[in-house]
């Protein structure tokens, strides 16, 4: 991971929910991004799409997201969406959230992978 930018901080979260999660690579892996971190991935065959439910410690203003891949497991599309309203698990379905924008990843395949 790398470091903030000059004036920034990295912020602090922990995963409110996932809709499935790898029994090798569970969701808290999130929480402790090192060198030696396994990240996050979806059970194997899981239906699409996946969510990530992030829970901030309160209001933040973010500026910049870092999203790391591995090299053959790209996801087509990262949608974001945030909301200002608490959540916990047994809750986040019900809460509204406000959609922010998408991006695509590059599938790699002129390297060759």
């Amino acid at each position: 991971m790398g470091s903030p930018l000059p004036g920034t901080r990295l912020l602090r979260f922990v995963v409110a929910s996932c809709s499935s999660e790898d029994d090798e690579h569970p969701a808290r892996e999130l929480h402790n991004t090192t060198a030696q971190s396994r990240g996050w991935q979806c059970a194997h065959f899981a239906p699409f799409p996946q969510e990530l439910l992030l829970r901030f410690e309160g209001l933040v203003h973010l500026s910049q997201l870092q999203v790391l891949c591995h090299q053959y497991k790209i996801p087509s599309r990262v949608e974001l969406f945030t909301s200002t309203e608490p959540s916990t698990p047994a809750s986040a379905a019900g809460a509204s959230f406000k959609r922010l924008g998408h991006f695509s990843l590059d599938p790699n395949a002129r390297s060759r992978f």
